[in-house]
């Protein structure tokens, strides 16, 4: 098998270096990509309730199907239905593989939600190149009842680029001519590709004899044969409950025959605009970099030979050092592995910039955007009659789709229009920075206004242009209570004690500050070009009364943006750390380390039962690394829950020889 991938690597780099143009940057040959990066995740289920644990383990492969050695750091994310990121799971890439986990709150509520994975390198070649999953999340189920499944209708809108051209737009881009079809020396590369992926074929995964009928807080041994030395992860869950769809994972399929790689690079090298796009060098680890630039008059000029340095002070971490602008005004920071985050400073020093036009832009806003679900991601549940012992008979499953809410209130002869999304906790600082990213603009006090971060949340995670008001909280009840504060209707100058952003969409919050309750601020001073609104595209009634007419209806607020302060004990914290001053050439940065992966709860038995009673977890063992012996043979204990009689197993990995392998159940789930 090894000779195997030594010709497919070798045929992979001859395609890539007779079919494929280079890479360049304004000349500038910074990096020179020249391999790919594929990924696939397992799951332990098919489909969630809310309170439970996506358990995932992901394989990175290069384009000749080795575990790569290109990048070490994986980005999983938890898309909601609208678009809007929810969570992120940064791993740790260690021999081609990582693992993970999401925790569904029960304030994401229910829908299709997406999980797609990536590496930093993949976003070189193409806004879809990465892998993507959808996955039903229902409502959280209570006492074991899974039959019962309810789901909030929420549709994931068209957010692409071509629905937000203009009529101007799409009739110039109809006029251009199709490029659809590849040229030949391409498809040759692509037919090639194809016949080699031929050589790996997949082996399977054994299991001896699996118990039936089981006992509740049962002790179960499986026996897994395989090749010596393989490597996979493994989920067994309660047959019971285990929702069988037709949207099924498969690792040779979906990974090791994935040829779609070449003709991405192809186009994504010729779409290639070096004004405007960037290409991201493989993370080794860590990685703080951007660059540092002159955007003059809407052109962008690089800066090189500038020296940029980097400050980081903790109880457990000091960094320090300064390094500098390449010809492509680029720079890069490799830290050593740390959990969790950490609040670096930067700062930028050239003997001939522009301080008001030259800039220091981070290279860490490249999460693709949103793509459109398929009609069978959304219709992919089978019809199935779930199967429980004589005592409780049998129970049809019930699928009920919830509307968006819509209530009407007699009494004030009005209607309030909900509008569902996920309840997330935004934090300020990375907001505030992806909009000084985005926009480049900062007052010469060194401040950036309020009002402006919230107008990129809202657009970054996909709000639709409907009304809000800004809300600073003096107590925040929680995501189920209606917080407490004063309403801000206009120009939020920049507050330096707001630590989160949460916008609550429930019906309760916003029917308590519209406008019937809470009437327009007037004592709020106007922004420098006459209005009080938040943003021109939401329509945040930040307008008098006289002059929106919106305003006396009440009940329209869609959204309530809560802007959380830090606690007297945070603020007593951060007035002793340093203060970083903000300006174009210096700025604070949140660098994220790897996110710290959890190990599934497993109960045991033998000694007591007291836990039995409440135990309906669908997912009975989850290993992301079983690994077998010499002889190919790997035994696994756990202890069943108190209503599983019999065992739904899902398997897959790589075998020692570079093959794939996977269990099969009787009919092939995942």
């Amino acid at each position: 098998m090894k000779n195997v991938w030594f010709q497919i690597q070798f045929i992979c780099n001859l395609l890539l270096f007779r079919y494929l143009p280079i890479f360049s940057q304004n000349g500038c040959l910074t990096y020179l990509p020249q391999h790919q990066e594929k990924v696939y995740l397992h799951f332990d289920q098919t489909a969630y309730f809310l309170k439970e644990t996506i358990w995932f383990n992901a394989y990175i492969l290069d384009e000749s199907n080795r575990p790569t050695d290109i990048s070490r750091v994986l980005y999983v994310e938890l898309v909601s239905p609208e678009g809007g990121i929810v969570d992120t799971f940064k791993g740790k890439i260690e021999n081609g593989t990582c693992h993970g986990q999401f925790a569904l709150d029960s304030a994401y509520l229910s829908g299709y939600f997406e999980i797609r994975a990536y590496t930093r390198h993949m976003m070189n070649f193409g806004e879809d190149n990465y892998f993507s999953r959808v996955f039903p999340i229902y409502d959280i189920a209570t006492d074991g009842n899974y039959h019962i499944r309810s789901m909030l209708d929420r549709l994931r809108p068209d957010l692409s680029k071509d629905n937000n051209l203009t009529f101007r737009e799409r009739k110039e881009k109809a006029r251009k001519p199709s490029k659809d079809t590849l040229p030949l020396s391409v498809q040759k590369a692509v037919n090639s590709v194809i016949r080699h992926y031929n050589y790996f074929t997949p082996d399977t995964i054994a299991c001896e004899s699996i118990p039936k009928d089981l006992r509740p807080g049962e002790k179960v041994e499986l026996v897994f044969r395989a090749t010596p030395y393989s490597q996979f992860s493994l989920s067994v869950c309660a047959e019971e409950s285990f929702i069988h769809t037709h949207n099924k994972g498969d690792i040779y399929q979906t990974l090791f025959k994935d040829y779609s790689w070449v003709e991405r690079s192809y186009q994504a090298l010729q779409n290639f605009n070096p004004q405007k796009d960037i290409r991201y060098a493989p993370e080794k680890g860590i990685t703080v970099d951007g660059d540092f630039i002159l955007n003059k008059r809407r052109k962008i000029r690089f800066l090189p030979q500038a020296t940029i340095s980097l400050s980081i002070r903790t109880d457990s971490l000091h960094f320090g050092g300064n390094t500098k602008t390449d010809s492509c005004g680029y720079w890069a920071f490799t830290m050593d592995d740390f959990y969790g985050k950490r609040t670096g400073s930067l700062n930028a020093i050239r003997a001939d910039f522009f301080w008001n036009e030259s800039r220091i832009r981070m290279h860490k806003w490249f999460s693709p955007p949103p793509r459109q679900y398929q009609d069978n991601e959304y219709h992919h549940i089978q019809d199935y009659t779930i199967k429980t012992d004589s005592l409780t008979g049998t129970a049809e499953v019930g699928i009920k789709q919830l509307k968006e809410v819509k209530v009407t209130a007699q009494q004030h002869k009005r209607t309030w229009k909900g509008t569902t999304r996920s309840l997330v906790h935004y934090s300020y600082a990375e907001e505030q920075e992806y909009a000084l990213d985005q926009t480049g603009s900062i007052n010469f006090d060194g401040s950036y206004p309020t009002w402006k971060v919230v107008s990129s949340l809202l657009s970054r995670y996909y709000y639709p242009e409907r009304y809000t008001r800004l809300l600073i909280t003096n107590h925040y009840h929680g995501d189920y209570g209606i917080p407490e504060g004063h309403i801000h209707d206009g120009n939020l100058k920049q507050t330096d004690n707001i630590k989160e952003i949460v916008v609550r969409t429930d019906r309760a919050t916003c029917l308590q500050y519209d406008y019937s309750r809470v009437p327009f601020q007037h004592h709020i001073e106007k922004n420098p070009t006459g209005t009080i609104t938040i943003a021109h595209k939401y329509k945040s009634l930040g307008i008098p009364s006289e002059d929106n007419p919106y305003s006396i209806r009440a009940g329209l607020l869609n959204y309530l943006v809560c802007l959380i302060p830090y606690s007297s004990e945070e603020q007593i914290a951060k007035k002793l750390q340093p203060t970083i001053r903000l300006s174009p050439t210096s700025r604070a940065t949140i660098i994220k380390g790897f996110s710290r992966p959890k190990e599934l709860h497993q109960p045991k038995y033998n000694c007591s039962l007291k836990e039995l009673d409440a135990d309906f977890r669908r997912t009975l063992y989850w290993n992301p690394s079983v690994k077998t012996d010499a002889q190919g043979i790997a035994r696994i204990t756990f202890y069943n829950n108190n209503n599983c009689r019999s065992l739904h197993i899902s398997a897959e990995g790589i075998g020692a020889d570079g093959n794939p392998i996977i269990y099969y159940n009787k009919e092939k789930q995942k």
